[in-house]
Parts: structure tokens; sequence; C-alpha cells
């Protein structure tokens, strides 16, 4: 999927889990968290996102999301 990415600026939490690795994680405004992780070596993301929704377990829906970036 390609398309115009949501800007924002939230509050966040990072480590370097490895070597050009690293995993951020932030809870936004609406109360959606997400927890990425970014692999400079590959130029691969991978996120796992949760957000308010009734009739899900906890009270919360979930996805996980997979995909690659560009340093320009």
């Amino acid at each position: 999927m390609k398309g115009e990415a949501a800007t924002g600026t939230e509050p966040y939490w990072s480590r370097e889990i490895a070597p050009g690795i690293y995993n951020v994680n932030w809870i936004e405004a609406d109360r959606m968290t997400a927890s990425q992780v970014l692999n400079f070596n590959a130029q691969e993301v991978t996120v796992f996102l949760t957000w308010n929704e009734a009739g899900q377990r906890g009270g919360r829906g979930s996805a996980l999301l997979h995909g690659s970036f560009s340093l320009r």
C-alpha cells in the first residue's frame, strides 16, 4: 500500500534492541497505542496497534502490520 502517512507529535519511548534495529512505542491522544520495530539494516518496519473497540477482547481492537521504508 502506498499513500500519505498521517503526521503528529506524541511522546515516545525507544530502545536499540540490536545494531540498527529499534523498538519505538507511543500512545496517541485518541488512546491508540503503537509498538513499532524499525529495522534500518533491511529497511523494514513492523507495528502492532491497539485501539478502543467495544466487543473485542479487553475492549481493544488490534492489528499487526509490516512494510518497508526508504530514507531520502
